[in-house]
């Protein structure tokens, strides 16, 4: 993907420059809602089992496996930064009180995603919600079970999932059944 290239040639620069490269794999990776990854603590991780526990939509907990080179990246940045805050995703600097006990604003990744995207792509749109789409479509290119992408999205029902999948709405289209009666 275009995108994670872009950011991922930026991570080394600064520290916020890394923190949103990460932010953005885990929207990929992970398809994360974007109060779900602002949301994420350092004690939701766990290096071990390579998991990671998501507060959700709903008000209630995910458990889901963290891929090994997304858990690298969390190792490094946490390395190299340090936990100058209880939440993964905050901000490098508080101008207003000093003080980095808050987890970004969501609409920072919104701004993130759109910004980026349309700079990236020249003028292609995107919100942090077309991540999750696309996760949902290409699981299901890979023939992943619906389960599988249910227990990843946090979707409770099938019809949710497919809701999401517009891969062929030109092919499989009741259109294409009217046009007989012409």
């Amino acid at each position: 993907m275009e995108v994670i290239s872009f950011m991922a040639e930026k991570r080394n620069k600064s520290q916020t420059a890394f923190r949103d490269y990460m932010a953005i794999c885990f929207l990929t990776v992970l398809a994360l809602r974007r109060n779900e990854l602002v949301g994420l603590k350092w004690s939701d991780i766990d290096f071990e089992s390579s998991s990671a526990n998501i507060f959700q939509k709903g008000g209630t907990y995910k458990l889901l496996p963290v891929p090994i080179n997304v858990l690298k990246l969390l190792r490094e940045y946490k390395d190299r930064y340090g936990e100058s805050c209880v939440y993964i995703f905050s901000p490098v600097r508080n101008n207003a009180t000093g003080k980095l006990d808050k987890p970004l604003h969501t609409s920072y990744i919104y701004q993130l995603v759109t910004k980026t995207v349309f700079n990236v792509t020249k003028g292609k749109r995107a919100t942090p919600h077309s991540f999750r789409k696309s996760f949902i479509e290409i699981a299901l290119n890979n023939n992943e079970d619906f389960i599988s992408i249910i227990n990843a999205t946090g979707h409770a029902t099938v019809e949710m999932v497919k809701y999401y999948d517009t891969r062929d709405t030109l092919r499989n289209n009741a259109v294409h059944g009217m046009a007989k009666l012409v």
